[in-house]
């Protein structure tokens, strides 16, 4: 019996390693794209998405499936709770939310908050967002 015990920790703490191992691994492999950074322009005061367009107005506007965001976007691929909204003294910042298919600003993937300019648009999974002024509006 006591043998048994011991073999059995021991290959859980075996195959505990390799994974931990195989983690570090896929960090250390993934491709180091520069994040978007702070940039210059005019901050956007609303989005547009499938012909809705969203007032820009609130602190913290979260974006994803589930019922609780300020924006629902239910689609496939979308995660409960993708991205979100930071409003952080006169600008925006997008930031993902550890989300499966990632956020991408002009077609660039984010890996850390970034500044929202009008004209950007985001892409989540297969939906975009543009960003635009209130005198953009039709």
């Amino acid at each position: 019996m006591s043998t048994q015990a011991i073999y059995s920790m021991t290959n859980r703490h075996d195959d505990t390693v390799m994974l931990r191992f195989r983690e570090q691994e896929r960090q250390e492999a993934k491709p180091t794209k520069p994040h978007a950074r702070a940039r210059s322009g005019i901050t956007p005061t609303h989005l547009t998405w499938d012909e809705k367009t969203y007032p820009l107005d609130h602190d913290l506007i979260r974006i994803g499936r589930a019922p609780q965001n300020e924006i629902v976007v239910d689609v496939v691929g979308i995660s409960r709770f993708h991205c979100q909204i930071k409003r952080l003294g006169g600008k925006l910042l997008l930031e993902d939310l550890g989300s499966t298919n990632g956020t991408h600003l002009n077609d660039d993937p984010i890996d850390a908050p970034c500044e929202l300019s009008v004209g950007d648009k985001v892409t989540l999974c297969d939906v975009t967002l543009i960003f635009h002024n209130n005198d953009d509006i039709s």
